[in-house]
């Protein structure tokens, strides 16, 4: 069920269920999910709630609607409520919108907000945050886990690529590295590496991709700092999962070992 989480996310799990038993409750609930996404992600929380008192006050309101019982064992495995399952599944329906599909905490407080007849949905809203704002903040900023490890990502390939490459143009737009055949400035790219967004969605992404093969270019290569996944496309064979372990341009001839940079 957790295959597609990031690390992050299924700590976040991992903590809810510790939080329901030292409750004593029965089951996940979605309030459990809100405290173990505090507990974990603290890069998010300080983005959306910064102030000291919105996490108190969310902790406060949960120990006070909560009805004391004995603490439950870790070691029992407590099932999800249906909320939380519904939350669970809105999760992965924002991942699916993003590119690559993987889930990330971020998704998972999109989906707090989005099953709305909670607990964790009500706490969340008296503190300022509704569905659109946090979606709308990640779309047009990103994560911050997810920048950090992208311009590390891109720093290493910078480096990499000004070692072995002393013919060829390197310049940077954006989260994206160009790569010209020389230093002419008519002369067009004819190769792009991307570092993949986890929030741009999958058809804003092709579409851009068709706009760069209109241009003239043709390779790119797609790189997921997260998950370490790697996507290329030409014209000929439209976009597709990488598997190897040597990117490779011809004419001229370009190589990246994947290693070098995922190290």
């Amino acid at each position: 069920m957790f295959e597609r989480y990031t690390e992050k996310a299924r700590r976040v799990i991992f903590f809810a269920r510790y939080e329901a038993s030292n409750f004593g409750a029965s089951r996940i609930e979605t309030e459990h999910l809100l405290l173990g996404l505090l507990r974990e992600d603290h890069a998010l929380r300080n983005r959306f709630l910064p102030s000291v008192d919105s996490v108190k006050y969310i902790h406060q309101k949960i120990r006070a609607v909560t009805p004391v019982r004995d603490k439950i064992s870790t070691a029992v495995d407590l099932p999800l409520s249906d909320e939380s399952q519904r939350v669970l599944a809105y999760a992965a329906e924002e991942a699916d919108k993003s590119t690559p599909r993987y889930l990330g905490t971020e998704h998972l407080l999109m989906a707090l907000l989005r099953e709305e007849n909670t607990l964790a949905a009500s706490l969340l809203r008296d503190r300022g945050l509704s569905f659109e704002r946090v979606r709308q903040e990640l779309i047009t900023h990103g994560t911050d886990s997810s920048a950090s490890l992208g311009e590390l990502l891109r720093s290493k390939l910078v480096a990499y690529l000004e070692s072995h490459t002393k013919d060829l143009n390197i310049f940077l737009g954006g989260s994206s590295i160009h790569i010209k055949p020389d230093r002419s400035d008519a002369m067009p790219p004819f190769l792009v590496i991307e570092i993949l967004s986890p929030i741009e969605s999958l058809r804003d992404l092709r579409r851009r991709i068709d706009d760069d093969f209109a241009r003239g270019l043709r390779y790119i290569w797609l790189l997921d700092p997260a998950m370490r996944q790697v996507y290329i496309a030409t014209p000929e064979a439209g976009l597709q999962e990488f598997k190897g372990d040597v990117l490779r341009t011809e004419n001229p001839v370009l190589e990246l070992p994947l290693a070098e940079v995922f190290s």
